[in-house]
């Protein structure tokens, strides 16, 4: 469904008391039109004065936009959703607001420290999930973001299309999501967490401010799924230990095209090869280049972290690795 609904996460609101109506006594008609008209459902207290006039005092919760935390996407019918981790940051209570004013209860909340993002249900059904685009992602030239700013008070439709950065050379780790596109301008907060679009209104992503990219759908849905598996409040993820660059940003690599050079920059957190991980373990070294993960290639369509999180703690892969000018196929067990 184009364009999504907007749900966002708010702290939840404060009671306010609304103007007050006043009718004459008996007068039941003017009563009923009042109260139907009310744009929410609140406490009603009728109370007698001295002139036999009834006034009706209306209670209700406000938000304002320093409520506001974050979006909110929709992934299942059931009440699954997903929001910046940033959004739950917080001991505050959270509650899901929808776009026509209607609040859900936060039952349920997953973080998943590898996306950036937290997975959580509501109590509620009957929602229309997003439909994202599998195929190619939005590229430098046509990632729009869209949202609603529906949540406070008018359904005004938000666009932005930020200016995106050339490819440079970032650093990667195999814990974190690797950044596909980046966004030079900041978008406003009332962003974070928004849908990404290309050029034929498909969905190709999330946007999350804190790293200022986009989480790409394959990476969202499979999250989900390990989120819904959690026992706890946090997505198990698999480990290997290791900082790198994607090869294909680099030209100054002699007959290798692609894969994930082991890199150390102490300045920006990388160690190279984490001590005693399933890496250092493993034996691998920083300028190690690999190139294959059980056969797949490490490549700009599947980088090296993407490739390593479909997998599970425990289980065995094999890397092709570069060392020098020799190919080996080295076995790890993933933490």
């Amino acid at each position: 469904m184009f364009p999504p609904r907007n749900l966002s996460v708010f702290y939840r609101g404060y009671v306010s008391v609304r103007p007050c109506r006043v009718a004459l006594l008996g007068d039941a008609f003017s009563f009923a039109l009042w109260f139907l008209r009310a744009p929410t459902l609140g406490l009603l207290i009728r109370i007698w004065s001295n002139w036999s006039l009834s006034v009706y005092v209306f209670l209700s919760l406000v938000y304002t936009e320093d409520d506001f935390r974050g979006n909110a996407v929709t992934l299942t019918g059931d009440g699954w959703l997903v929001a910046p981790s940033s959004a739950f940051d917080t001991r505050r209570e959270l509650i899901l607001l929808g776009n026509t004013g209607k609040e859900f209860e936060i039952t349920n909340t997953v973080n998943d420290s590898y996306s950036g993002l937290t997975y959580f249900q509501v109590d509620g059904n009957g929602f229309n999930p997003v439909d994202f685009y599998r195929g190619a992602i939005a590229t430098e030239s046509n990632a729009t973001l869209y949202n609603y700013a529906g949540s406070l008070s008018s359904n005004r439709f938000m666009v932005k299309s930020p200016v995106v950065k050339e490819k440079s050379i970032l650093v990667s780790f195999t814990e974190k999501m690797p950044i596909i596109i980046e966004f030079v301008e900041d978008a406003e907060p009332e962003f974070d967490g928004s849908v990404v679009v290309n050029d034929h209104n498909q969905i190709t992503g999330i946007y999350l401010i804190d790293n200022g990219a986009m989480v790409k759908p394959d990476s969202v849905i499979h999250g989900l799924e390990l989120a819904i598996e959690a026992e706890k409040d946090e997505v198990i993820r698999p480990t290997l230990g290791v900082s790198y660059i994607d090869v294909s940003r680099i030209n100054d690599i002699a007959n290798v095209k692609s894969g994930a050079l082991i890199y150390r920059n102490t300045r920006l957190g990388a160690r190279g090869v984490t001590l005693r991980s399933p890496a250092a373990k493993a034996d691998l070294n920083i300028g190690d280049i690999i190139v294959a993960v059980n056969d797949q290639n490490v490549d700009e369509d599947n980088d090296l972290s993407e490739l390593i999180q479909k997998y599970k703690p425990g289980e065995i892969v094999s890397l092709t690795v570069l060392k020098g000018d020799v190919a080996e196929d080295i076995e790890v067990e993933l933490e």
